[in-house]
C-alpha cells in the first residue's frame, strides 16, 4: 500500500494537474465564493461505486490541510465548507472573507485534487454506502446501484487520479477580486 501511495505521489509530480479558473469579479460582494469541481467522464461503468466513495470522502481534509485547517480557512466568512455531489460532478464550496480568499482558493483546490485517503477512511465510507437506504426523492435523482463486490484497496484513489488526468480541477472564484488575481494565484 505504501508503495502504491508513493507511486501516486511520484506520478502526480511528473504529471501536473490541470487547473482551469473562471473569475467572476463583483466589487459589491462582501465575501469571496470559491467552487472547485471534479467532473466525471463516465467512461468506466465499474467506477460507479468508486465515484460514490469519492463523493462521500472529498472535502474532509487533504494531504496538505488537516481537518482543523479546513475548518479554520474554510470558515473565515462564518460559513462552513460544503460538498455537493451528483452522478456527474462533485463540488467543494468555500466562502471566504475578502482578505483570506487566497488561502481558501488553495484549500479548495487541495481538497479536490489531493484528498488524504487514509485519514478520510474511505473503507468505512464504502461500508456505510453499501448499507445506505435512500429516501425516495434522492433515489429517483441518483439511483443507488447494487454493491456486488467490495472495492479493491486503491480503487477509489485510482479512479480519482484517472478523473484528474481526464478533466483536471475546475475552479470558479467570484467576489471582490480583480481580473487575473485568481489565475495568478
Amino acid at each position: 500500500m505504501i508503495s502504491a501511495l508513493l507511486g501516486l505521489a511520484i506520478a502526480a509530480q511528473q504529471y501536473p494537474i490541470n487547473f482551469s479558473i473562471l473569475e467572476l469579479p463583483d466589487a459589491e460582494m462582501d465575501h469571496v465564493s470559491i467552487h472547485a469541481y471534479l467532473w466525471r467522464d463516465k467512461n468506466y461503468e465499474r467506477e460507479e461505486t468508486s465515484w460514490r466513495v469519492i463523493c462521500d470522502t472529498l472535502g474532509q481534509n487533504s494531504t496538505t490541510y488537516s481537518t482543523g485547517d479546513v475548518q479554520f480557512f474554510g470558515g473565515t466568512a462564518g460559513i462552513r465548507p460544503q460538498v455537493v455531489s451528483s452522478p456527474d460532478f462533485v463540488r467543494v464550496e468555500i466562502v471566504s472573507a475578502p482578505d483570506r480568499w487566497r488561502e481558501a482558493l488553495t484549500l479548495a483546490a487541495s481538497l479536490v485534487a489531493q484528498p488524504n485517503w487514509r485519514a478520510n477512511m474511505w473503507q468505512d465510507n464504502e461500508r456505510v454506502l453499501a448499507g445506505e437506504k435512500l429516501d425516495p426523492w434522492r433515489a429517483s435523482l441518483w439511483p443507488m446501484p447494487e454493491f456486488k463486490e467490495k472495492l479493491e484497496e486503491n480503487e477509489p484513489a485510482n479512479a480519482h487520479a484517472r478523473m484528474l488526468d481526464v478533466s483536471g480541477v475546475r475552479l470558479v472564484v467570484s467576489g471582490p477580486i480583480e481580473v487575473g488575481q485568481a489565475k495568478e494565484e
